[in-house]
């Protein structure tokens, strides 16, 4: 397992600047954690994104225990020798599968990245995971988003 402790000023400030006071407050803004709740199955073996096992608020800090997670894909793809095909196949399909699962949850991730796409276990794509929901978003069926976000070396 891996904790996250965050201080509440610490979140990201595309969200508005708001400066957050209280637990209630915190808890109402944090839209990572509320997006983590709504994507969670029933075991972290089946998820193809982050699981979050608790979130909790002591003072005004908050703190994500979450599963633990190996290397980035960006990080491995530059210390391999060499990339076949079946490789890119099998990391497309894991990645297209994560993205499935969020967006049948009405969630947009707004940050697709390689930096975003990490390993429990080494070389093994069938168990990639997908991170970082702090810009992600919850759509109701009739709703779209027009907000300029992501990381800017990504943003066609």
């Amino acid at each position: 397992m891996a904790i996250k402790k965050s201080k509440p000023n610490d979140l990201d400030t595309l969200r508005g600047s708001r400066e957050i006071r209280t637990p209630d407050e915190l808890e109402l803004y944090c839209q990572e954690i509320k997006t983590l709740q709504r994507l969670q199955e029933a075991s972290p073996s089946m998820s193809r994104v982050l699981y979050m096992y608790e979130f909790f608020v002591s003072g005004l800090d908050y703190y994500l225990v979450t599963e633990l997670l190996g290397q980035e894909l960006d990080e491995w793809k530059q210390n391999i020798d060499y990339f076949t095909e079946k490789m890119a196949i099998d990391i497309c399909r894991t990645i297209l599968k994560g993205i499935s699962y969020i967006h049948s949850r009405d969630v947009v991730h707004r940050d697709i990245k390689m930096q975003n796409i990490l390993f429990p276990t080494t070389g093994d794509f069938r168990s990639l995971k997908i991170v970082d929901f702090g810009l992600s978003q919850v759509l109701d069926a009739d709703e779209t988003t027009r907000d300029f976000c992501g990381s800017t070396g990504y943003i066609a």
